[in-house]
């Protein structure tokens, strides 16, 4: 017999829902807290087959891959009906998976109206700021989430800063963002090995590999009621020329997602990462417009850090356009790029899917280099064959060592398993 997630209740008071739900014994552990909380603005007029839709969202993955029953009392018409459609991406980019489960809603609801406005989920990384710009001459709202992975409920500090940021982006096209705070990802043990065994053997975190597509957009459900959203876009983070790749934000995912009288649209996924910055510098200088960018993928930096693969990686990409990272909200000196360029030739690996970006930045970086400043930059990408950047004695022996780390704690670990 499946495992069942019932709904108990959903209450929304002073712009919060909260939603209460039991689970059965045996998927217990996949849980850390039995109540989904998030902001909403004006919640007190939505239905609740719409409020409950930020939950579902954030439970499907659980209830497919452990074939559990999610009970709901009512929920939207179209969201229901499109969740057939957007599993079939998850399966397709899973088979290694078994994506069975239902759902049981006693009622569904027609949740229509007049779609007014476009809405555009606003980080403040690259994909998102170009989507912003991609769609700026419409008329549009920007709505953010405060409690992603990125940016947890508990780190006010973090979070605060970056909401200054993400605000100073959209006042320089004349937008005033959102924001939505929730606990979607405290609720269930997101950083946990429970939910790592759910999927095996995928390659990635559950929060990469599962939630952060529909999890993102399902929080924006009850917002697309209140201001009669037509279109939603979600910043493509992969393109074409990085396939094989899975993602749980995917064309193949995202743009079969619909509420109410509302759809999605994965938006960018036709340009690369260096095509993004790109279009940002272009835009940037035909409208005299500087905007803080966050890349870094050190999660508690309230800045960029300036020193992981990503900040790297993006401090190469402005260079490539021949501007300055430091209007971009880098802070980095000329002398940082003999540092950065070292690091990437001997101490970070490089897996296939950054090579595939740092080739982009390179042919970037040889097509503009007459508006480059700094030759060194130039000559490191002259002579340096990516295909083999990995190919040297101080990469092999980190590699080495860190596969020997691995090995020795799985073995740790299933030992520990079977005592």
């Amino acid at each position: 017999m499946n495992s069942k997630v019932i709904i108990n209740d959903i209450s929304p008071a002073n712009n919060v829902v909260y939603i209460s739900f039991t689970v059965d014994k045996n998927i217990d552990k996949y849980f850390r807290k039995k109540n989904f909380i998030y902001s909403c603005s004006g919640c007190e007029i939505v239905p609740k087959s719409i409020l409950v839709i930020p939950f579902v969202c954030n439970v499907l993955p659980i209830i497919w891959l452990t074939n559990s029953n999610l009970i709901i009392q009512e929920l939207d018409k179209t969201f229901f009906n499109s969740i057939q459609e957007f599993k079939k991406g998850y399966i397709n980019m899973y088979p290694q998976l078994e994506f069975k489960g239902n759902i049981t809603a006693n009622e569904l609801i027609n949740n229509y109206y007049e779609p007014k406005v476009n809405l555009v989920l606003l980080s403040g990384g690259i994909d998102a700021i170009c989507t912003v710009l991609r769609h700026q001459y419409e008329n549009l709202n920007l709505l953010t989430l405060w409690g992603s992975a990125d940016f947890p409920t508990n780190d006010t500090k973090g979070w605060n800063i970056q909401w200054e940021n993400i605000k100073y982006n959209a006042k320089q096209l004349g937008f005033t963002p959102y924001y939505i705070k929730t606990n979607f990802c405290d609720f269930i043990p997101l950083w946990g090995k429970e939910l790592s065994k759910l999927i095996k053997p995928v390659h990635g975190g559950w929060w990469h590999e599962m939630q952060h597509g529909i999890g993102i957009l399902g929080h924006a459900a009850p917002y697309l009621y209140i201001h009669k959203i037509g279109k939603v876009y979600i910043a493509s983070s992969f393109d074409e020329s990085r396939k094989p790749y899975t993602c749980a934000s995917d064309p193949t995912i995202d743009n079969f997602v619909a509420f109410g009288s509302t759809q999605v649209v994965h938006d960018g996924y036709e340009w690369n990462r260096q095509n993004k910055i790109h279009y940002i510098v272009k835009e940037g200088h035909k409208q005299n417009l500087k905007f803080k960018i966050h890349v870094c993928l050190r999660q508690y930096q309230i800045e960029n850090c300036c020193h992981c693969e990503k900040c790297y990686r993006t401090i190469l990409g402005l260079l490539a356009e021949g501007v300055s990272p430091t209007d971009y909200n880098f802070n980095y000196q000329p002398e940082d790029l003999k540092h950065i360029l070292y690091d990437l030739k001997y101490n970070i690996f490089l897996n296939r899917d950054k090579i595939i970006a740092y080739k982009k930045i390179q042919e970037r970086i040889l097509e503009n280099q007459n508006n480059i400043k700094d030759k060194r930059l130039v000559d490191w990408f002259k002579k340096t064959d990516l295909n083999k950047i990995n190919q040297n004695l101080p990469k092999m022996k980190k590699r080495i060592y860190q596969q020997m780390r691995h090995l020795i704690g799985k073995i740790l670990r299933n030992f520990y398993l079977i005592k």
